[in-house]
């Protein structure tokens, strides 16, 4: 732990390299804002990773409705079944 604490230390790694990212540390800089601009804010490359995410989001509310219809009809046996005076 100690050894963690004092590779994170400011007076030891400037900051950059602290809060930046560990992959691309040291890689990759930051040179032209429109450069950024031109490779990764196209119509085409925004609308693929829109419909990624949203793909991504389909799903997840998909698996959440299987979920909530399978808990809520375990619900409506457990009532049944104590309607019925049957042990669970």
């Amino acid at each position: 732990m100690q050894t963690h604490l004092h590779e994170r230390n400011p007076n030891v790694t400037p900051a950059r390299v602290v809060s930046g990212s560990p992959l691309l540390t040291g890689i990759c800089f930051y040179a032209d804002a429109e450069h950024l601009e031109k490779r990764l804010l196209q119509p085409e490359r925004l609308e693929e990773i829109l419909s990624n995410v949203l793909g991504r989001r389909r799903e997840h509310i998909a698996e959440l409705n299987k979920r909530a219809a399978e808990t809520e009809l375990r619900l409506k046996r457990l009532y049944d079944a104590i309607e019925a005076g049957m042990p669970t």
